[in-house]
């Protein structure tokens, strides 16, 4: 597994576009909020601040633990 340090910090733009390669769809948006749903029925809601730098750590969480994507999904991602 990847550790944290291995994780870059990224725009907030640029971790969506991460995740809709990975498969995700937009589903739903309220305000700042983006609610992301996988074909195979993973979802996860999370907080949207375009141009806003989105630490590794919480590009780590977001990534592994809500979108629940493994470690060579990651690798090709990054």
């Amino acid at each position: 597994m990847l550790t944290p340090t291995k994780f870059p910090s990224l725009k907030a733009d640029e971790l969506l576009s991460m995740l809709t390669k990975a498969g995700f769809r937009q589903e739903q948006r309220k305000g700042s909020h983006r609610m992301l749903k996988h074909p195979d029925g993973r979802s996860f809601t999370f907080a949207f601040h375009r141009g806003a730098t989105v630490r590794p750590a919480i590009v780590r969480h977001i990534l592994v633990k809500e979108a629940g994507l493994s470690d060579d999904e990651i690798s090709r991602l990054l």
